[in-house]
C-alpha cells in the first residue's frame, strides 16, 4: 500500500467540498439516522478542515481523511446524544423522589401538572411516552406493538422528554 503525503494547499478546497459533501452527508446519515445532524456534522468537518488547511498534512488520501473525520464526528455526536438522553431521563423522571422529601402537597400538585403536560403531547407521542415511562416497555416492544420503527419510538420519547424538560424547567429552578 502506497502512503501519499499531501499538503492541503495543493488542492482546491471548493472542489473538494463540492465533490465530497454529498457523499459524506449520505455516509453520515447512515451512521446517525438524521439528515439534519449529518449535514451539520459534515459542515463542521469541512470548517475544521478549512481552518487547519495551512498546517494540516494528510498521510493518505483526502477522501480517506474526510471519511475518517466524518466517521469520528458521527461517533462523538452519537455518544453525546446518548449521554444527554440518559441524563435527561434520569433527572426528569426521578424527580418524584426528590420532591417527596419536601412537601407531600407539592408532590401531588406536581403529579397533576405532569399528567396534564403528558396529555398535552400529540396523541402518538403521548401513547409512546406512557408505554415507555409508565409501563416500562422497551423501544423494541413499543415498536412491535404499534407497528412503527424503533427510531420513531426513540424520537417520540426524546420529543416528549424535551417538552417536559422545558415545561418543568422553571419548577426545578425554583423548588430544587
Amino acid at each position: 500500500m502506497k502512503i501519499v503525503t499531501e499538503k492541503i494547499e495543493s488542492v482546491n478546497l471548493d472542489e473538494i467540498i463540492n465533490y465530497y459533501y454529498p457523499q459524506l452527508t449520505l455516509f453520515a446519515i447512515k451512521l446517525t439516522g438524521s439528515r439534519e445532524d449529518s449535514e451539520e456534522i459534515v459542515q463542521d468537518v469541512f470548517v475544521r478542515f478549512w481552518m487547519k488547511q495551512d498546517t494540516l498534512t494528510i498521510n493518505y488520501s483526502v477522501k480517506g481523511f474526510l471519511f475518517k473525520s466524518v466517521f469520528n464526528a458521527c461517533l462523538d455526536h452519537l455518544r453525546k446524544k446518548a449521554i444527554i438522553k440518559k441524563r435527561n431521563e434520569q433527572i426528569f423522571f426521578d424527580f418524584k423522589d426528590v420532591v417527596q422529601f419536601h412537601d407531600p402537597i407539592l408532590e401531588e400538585e406536581l403529579e397533576i401538572e405532569i399528567e396534564k403536560a403528558i396529555s398535552e403531547l400529540p396523541s402518538q407521542c403521548e401513547r409512546i411516552f406512557r408505554l415507555k415511562k409508565q409501563k416500562g416497555f422497551s423501544y423494541k416492544e413499543i415498536a412491535d406493538q404499534l407497528n412503527i420503527s424503533e427510531k420513531t419510538v426513540e424520537a417520540q420519547v426524546y420529543k416528549a422528554t424535551k417538552y417536559l424538560k422545558r415545561k418543568f424547567a422553571l419548577f426545578f429552578s425554583i423548588f430544587l
